[in-house]
């Protein structure tokens, strides 16, 4: 048989030591993790969580700042654009070879084509892009498209006078 020793009580515990194996039998609302393991070993708890804590706060203190200036996230989707350059609508020629000039998105198909012609092109790693068509002689009605990778579309059409 067991005898139990009582420990002296605080409002908030109300507990008691076992003679025989010296562990605390505690009765309180209070902090029961601690009261459950020797002081010495509630000691060594206490300062490897401590020390832990300290390291948590030393690396995020010493943790330099990455500089994104400059870096654009790759899912970021920009709207498609189509500027053309040239030629201007109600442009008259007298070649029967024009170049068509403009710019768009980064690596875009861009197709233009009249009644009697058609050229396809890709623009540049900073969305130029030229080439040239054959005209028929009298109006041709120029158009351009560029074709995005989302399946988005622009398009421009003018008309172009070849005086043969």
């Amino acid at each position: 048989m067991t005898e139990e020793q009582t420990v002296p009580q605080t409002p908030e515990t109300k507990d008691s030591v076992n003679e025989n194996t010296g562990q605390v039998l505690s009765q309180s609302s209070g902090n029961l993790f601690l009261k459950k393991f020797p002081p010495k070993i509630s000691f060594f708890i206490l300062l490897a969580f401590s020390l832990g804590i300290v390291a948590l706060m030393f690396t995020k203190s010493t943790t330099s700042p990455v500089d994104l200036t400059g870096i654009r996230p790759e899912n970021t989707v920009q709207p498609l654009t189509l500027n053309l350059e040239s030629p201007a609508d109600e442009t008259i020629v007298v070649s029967d070879r024009i170049t068509v000039k403009g710019k768009t998105l980064p690596k875009t198909t861009v197709v233009f084509y009249t009644d009697s012609d058609a050229n396809s092109i890709e623009s540049d790693a900073s969305g130029y892009f030229e080439g040239t068509i054959n005209l028929s002689s009298g109006i041709n009605t120029l158009t351009v498209e560029a074709f995005a990778d989302n399946g988005e579309e622009k398009s421009i059409s003018l008309d172009i006078v070849y005086d043969s």
